[in-house]
C-alpha cells in the first residue's frame, strides 16, 4: 500500500558539479516546510509539466503526450502474471531468481478491479500513486522540468498459496509502429538499439513461449 516506496519522501533539489560530487547530511530543525498536498482526482486525470503530459482513465494510464513536438500516443499499462516453468523437455531450468521462464505464454492480471489512484502536488514533483489489488503498488513522478516520467514499484509478497510461482511483468501496450525496435539505456553504455528475437552476431533459435 506505499505505491512504490517508503510512506513518506523526501525530496530535495541537489546541484553537482561535472566529474565531482556534494555531500549534503540532514539536520533536526524547528522550522517547517511545505508537505505536498492531495489533490482530486476526476475519471479522466492528468499527470503533466512544461514538456510532458501522462494522462490515466479509469485509474490506468491511458496517454503520453510529448508538448515539445505535440505528439501523443496510446499507452496503457498492465500488471499481469505467467506461470513459472519448473522444467521441460527442451531445459530442465525452473523459473526462479534471476531466471525469467513462464511455463506458458498465458498472462494473468494481479488484479481484476479499478485500480486506485491518488494525485500529490509537490514543490518540485507532481506524483500519481496507484494500487493494483493487494501485492502491487506504484508510484508514477514528473519532475518540474523533466522530459520523463519516473516509476518506481513494490511487488509482494506475491502470494503462492496455490503452488503455482508467478513470473510478474509490467506490460506497456502502445500504438507506436516500431516494426519489433526499441532502445534502452544500458547502464552507462548510452542508448543501446534493441530488435525483438534478433542477434546481430549469431541466429536466434526461439524455444520459449515468452
Amino acid at each position: 500500500s506505499n505505491s512504490g516506496g517508503s510512506p513518506q519522501t523526501l525530496l530535495f533539489k541537489a546541484d553537482v558539479p561535472a566529474m565531482g560530487f556534494k555531500a549534503y547530511r540532514l539536520v533536526s530543525t524547528q522550522s517547517t516546510i511545505a508537505a505536498a498536498l492531495v489533490a482530486t482526482t476526476t475519471p479522466s486525470t492528468t499527470l503533466e509539466n512544461d514538456f510532458v503530459a501522462l494522462e490515466f482513465c479509469d485509474n490506468t494510464l491511458c496517454k503520453i503526450t510529448n508538448k515539445d513536438s505535440g505528439i501523443s500516443i496510446k499507452a496503457e499499462q498492465s500488471w499481469l502474471w505467467y506461470e513459472g516453468s519448473v522444467g521441460n523437455a527442451v531445459s530442465g531450468q525452473a523459473s526462479g531468481a534471476y531466471i525469467f521462464r513462464p511455463n506458458n505464454n498465458t498472462a494473468t492480471p494481479v488484479f481484476a478491479g479499478t485500480p486506485t489512484l491518488q494525485l500529490v502536488r509537490g514543490a518540485l514533483a507532481d506524483e500519481v500513486h496507484q494500487t493494483f489489488g493487494a501485492w502491487v503498488s506504484q508510484r508514477i513522478r514528473l519532475d518540474k522540468g523533466a522530459r520523463h516520467a519516473e516509476i518506481t514499484y513494490t511487488v509482494g509478497p506475491i502470494p503462492v498459496g496455490d503452488g503455482v510461482g508467478k513470473e510478474v511483468i509490467s506490460r506497456f501496450t502502445t500504438d507506436i509502429a516500431s516494426a519489433g525496435e526499441c532502445f534502452t539505456d544500458s547502464n552507462g553504455r548510452e542508448m543501446i538499439p534493441r530488435k525483438r528475437d534478433y542477434r546481430e552476431t549469431w541466429k536466434l533459435n526461439q524455444t520459449e513461449p515468452v
